[in-house]
């Protein structure tokens, strides 16, 4: 299993998506803490603690999600809604939970995608789903960082999507480096 070193005290959580949580969802409790410059960091693993690595394996949530999406992309909205209903019971006050019901694949898709950006924090899967969403319009992330006065931004057809091919390959094969 691949893992990565991130402090939490420098994990600094989008405030975008840290709002998106609905005040009834148990995620926002469960998986953030305010640091104190008012930002918002991870907590830790699934167990509660931190021992220097987040868990990013393959899970149940992530399971059905990915069924969610593949039924929403088949047109099959009714298994889509269920797929995720499944999953946000147990995310959501259980006296406050309205399971979803989709009118329309785009309407299935739209929430599916939106909840696997809430469900897979810290899980390293980020930045392959921008980048398998990068193609198709409504899905298309611009993403902008702010440091300092300046701000960086990578455009949904941006080069700099393209992984660099290591030199040792480079060089003891025929391969054209991909363009950056």
């Amino acid at each position: 299993m691949l893992q990565f070193q991130l402090a939490p005290s420098r994990c600094k959580i989008d405030t975008i998506l840290y709002n998106s949580y609905a005040e009834n969802d148990l995620r926002k409790v469960i998986l953030f803490k305010k640091n104190t410059d008012g930002s918002y960091t991870v907590k830790g693993s699934y167990d509660g603690s931190y021992a220097g690595a987040f868990f990013n394996g393959i899970a149940t949530d992530e399971q059905y999600l990915i069924l969610a999406e593949c039924n929403a992309r088949m047109g099959l909205i009714e298994k889509a809604s269920s797929n995720l209903n499944t999953l946000l019971i147990k995310r959501i006050a259980t006296a406050s939970f309205i399971p979803k019901h989709f009118t329309s694949n785009a309407e299935a898709l739209d929430e599916i995608l939106k909840e696997r950006r809430k469900e897979m924090i810290v899980r390293g899967l980020r930045w392959s789903d921008i980048r398998r969403l990068r193609k198709e319009p409504n899905y298309s992330p611009i993403l902008k960082r702010k440091l300092g006065n300046k701000i960086f931004e990578l455009l949904p057809n941006d080069k700099r999507y393209n992984t660099l091919i290591p030199t040792k390959i480079i060089q003891s094969s025929n391969l054209t480096q991909n363009d950056r």
